[in-house]
């Protein structure tokens, strides 16, 4: 451990030094750098460096029989980090820089007892300076000590806490405003090493064991968060229906975890306590008991409004599309047969806004290479727009027009000679398909009406499928000189705005 400390010009006597929450360790000397230093030593703390923070006149005047107070008891000789009296602008910096210097390591104990005017500020500013740029040591304490009327004693205050809830105030405007919650899993990790350093074991027992669940259930929600896990974040019925372990969804086993865990943290750091309610308060709407119907679709809903919330529209994009699929999930439990079937009720009813939510998604994860991409304001717009208009209820089995259920139950011939337009096709909601080279007379005349037949055919075959009553959907994509005659791969597609409509070709009467 590295201690730092300010040493000041006063006249100070031997008297008793000790932490408050163990007083009957303690240790007599003139000095609080010593004694800190000699506290941490008797705890089998290894103090390798010693940092002083001292004006001319401060070292002048304490400078040596300091040195010698550390070196009887075996301590490590001081350093010296020179600072200006602070009498001027260029001073302040100089004291600034010198202050950050002396922050640097691993294990930094800072005592900010003999501060002087603006050294105390100076030194809580460096430290929100050094948070903002990585540059916090993984273990920082602040020490203060407060001398007795008759300068007996020196009771020592652990200030660490509110060190601590400057970080997690930082750590939560990011979760908040941003959806980043690296900084939140990793204050609430470090948070029980805070606990067990500075209260004693018969009292911080139940507190760590109420923190831990914290700890881990931040993290696995930080974790479900950067990498979109829909249903892990809001409900447990994708647990149940897949057999899992892990019986709740995130964000209730945060609010949950928050609930346990709240008078131990008012106890240790009450002013948290409305940080973790606003929290709680962000998570309420994405909570749910089951992903299909109303709540299920609301919960979505309102993680793609979240995600918009945290300028996030990518991760948005792909959640409003997949609640856009449980709509017409038709009560069923969302596992992957459930909804591959919902996709196809989806694209089976309402095709155009299933191109519309498609190529929004696909414009935006392709980063703006696609001929028709949009700005990035409009991209914005179009996707809060989308977002409002989004409807809350679920798509029921009377709702499908009665003239595409045949096409559902029917058979789906995909025609082409490229694996890149099969794989494409398949992603679009056609796993499915029967896939044919070539489309002969006789798998024309096998055809019923209520199947489905994909493809870029010649205008004559399109026809010839059309006159069985047969639904014809014509594979359509802008290819640019540089790619005609090559193999297009599915990303390709993408890159091209490859897309299916829906067309009834007739033959024109003989003239």
């Amino acid at each position: 451990m590295i201690l730092t400390c300010f040493l000041g010009t006063g006249q100070y006597k031997p008297c008793k030094q000790f932490h408050h929450i163990r007083p009957q360790e303690h240790c007599v000397t003139p000095y609080i750098q010593t004694a800190l230093a000699q506290l941490a030593k008797d705890r089998a703390v290894d103090v390798t460096e010693i940092r002083i923070l001292a004006t001319d006149k401060a070292w002048q005047a304490h400078g040596t029989s300091l040195s010698d107070d550390l070196q009887q008891r075996g301590l490590p000789a001081p350093t010296r980090y020179a600072i200006p009296d602070g009498s001027n602008e260029a001073e302040f910096w100089t004291m600034f820089e010198q202050l950050r210097q002396a922050l640097q390591g691993e294990h930094v104990m800072l005592d900010i007892t003999h501060g002087f005017r603006a050294q105390p500020f100076f030194a809580a500013a460096v430290v929100q300076y050094m948070a903002a740029l990585n540059e916090l040591p993984p273990q920082l304490e602040m020490h203060y000590g407060q001398l007795s009327d008759d300068r007996s004693e020196c009771l020592i205050w652990d200030l660490s806490p509110f060190l601590a809830l400057q970080q997690w105030s930082t750590a939560l405007d990011g979760f908040l405003r941003h959806g980043k919650g690296q900084g939140l899993a990793t204050l609430s990790r470090k948070l029980e090493t805070d606990i067990r350093r500075t209260l004693v074991k018969d009292r911080n027992q139940h507190l760590i064991n109420d923190t831990r669940r914290l700890v881990k259930t931040l993290g696995d929600l930080s974790d479900a968060i950067a990498t979109v896990r829909i249903p892990h974040i809001i409900s447990t019925a994708h647990y149940q229906h897949h057999g899992k372990k892990t019986p709740t969804a995130h964000a209730k086993s945060v609010t949950q975890a928050i609930d346990s865990s709240r008078d131990s943290i008012n106890s240790y750091m009450p002013a948290l306590a409305p940080l973790l309610d606003q929290l709680q308060q962000m998570l309420a709407p994405l909570q749910t008991d089951t992903l299909e119907g109303t709540s299920g679709l609301q919960a979505q809903h309102a993680l793609a409004g979240q995600y918009l919330q945290w300028q996030r529209p990518t991760e948005a994009a792909i959640v409003l599309r997949e609640a856009c699929v449980s709509r017409y999930s038709q009560g069923e439990p969302l596992d992957e047969k459930t909804r591959e079937n919902a996709e196809n009720n989806w694209f089976s009813t309402d095709q155009e806004d299933n191109r519309a939510m498609g190529d929004l998604r696909n414009d935006i994860q392709h980063g703006g290479w696609r001929k028709s991409a949009r700005q990035g304001n409009s991209l914005r717009t179009d996707l809060e727009k989308k977002h409002a208009e989004f409807k809350l209820d679920p798509v029921r089995p009377n709702e499908t027009p009665r003239a595409i259920e045949p096409h559902q139950k029917g058979r789906t011939l995909l025609v082409t000679r490229h694996l890149g337009a099969v794989e494409w096709v398949q992603n679009q909601g056609y796993a499915n398909a029967e896939h044919f080279e070539h489309l002969d007379q006789s798998t024309i005349d096998s055809l019923k009406d209520n199947d489905t037949v994909i493809g870029s055919l010649p205008i004559h075959l399109a026809a010839r499928v059309c006159a069985t009553k047969a639904q014809f959907i014509f594979l359509q994509i802008d290819i640019p000189k540089t790619k005609r005659g090559t193999e297009l791969s599915s990303a390709d597609m993408e890159q091209c705005s490859a897309r299916l409509v829906t067309f009834h070709v007739t033959t024109c009467p003989d003239t």
